[in-house]
């Protein structure tokens, strides 16, 4: 259940960001509780209110992130009018992806780091997004689901690339190489 009360999404936002600043310092394996809610200025008790453990905390990062990018991204099946559809509209919105991983770097570092421990969830979250969004596709060549799983870990792959190379490249840059690459070859082989 989701609450609005201003008191606890400043208190979980404030939790949220101490636990990426600090992750990014030391490490997500060497952060405990006291570092994150000494550097949110919260409470230690307050934080068992909130959330079991640090996990639990940046599941709750992860969920706010995953409902931003999948608002961003993925189409709705209603703009899709046909199969040749789906495979430009991902193309154009693939760099909102980029954009917001470059204004969420440090948030985005943190999730996709090894240690976070967040990979298995961000793969099963997306892949179901994207997988719900190919239910248009009329008797593929290759297996939707197949096809979800490769998208999905590629674009992870390139996103932790590019933010470990410093973004390099714009965001437009990035969401053009995404679509050549990963794409539009995907989805020129299921249909």
């Amino acid at each position: 259940m989701k609450t609005t009360d201003r008191r606890v999404i400043r208190t979980r936002r404030l939790l949220g960001e101490a636990l990426v600043d600090l992750s990014l310092e030391k490490g997500f394996d060497e952060v405990n509780i006291q570092d994150i809610t000494k550097r949110a200025d919260i409470g230690y008790r307050t934080f068992f209110r909130h959330y079991e453990n640090k996990e639990a905390l940046l599941y709750d990062v992860l969920e706010g992130i995953l409902e931003e990018v999948l608002n961003l991204i993925v189409p709705k099946a209603t703009e899709i009018e046909n199969t040749k559809d789906f495979i430009v509209i991902p193309a154009k919105n693939i760099t909102f992806l980029f954009e917001h991983a470059k204004e969420n770097h440090n948030l985005y570092k943190v999730l996709l780091s090894t240690s976070s421990g967040m990979g298995e969830k961000i793969m099963t979250f997306a892949c179901t997004a994207a997988s719900n969004n190919m239910t248009k596709i009329q008797n593929p060549k290759v297996p939707t689901d197949i096809a979800t799983y490769h998208i999905v870990s590629s674009l992870i792959a390139i996103i932790r690339w590019w933010l470990d190379h410093n973004m390099p490249y714009s965001p437009e840059e990035m969401g053009k190489i995404a679509s050549n690459l990963i794409l539009k070859p995907t989805m020129e082989a299921l249909v």
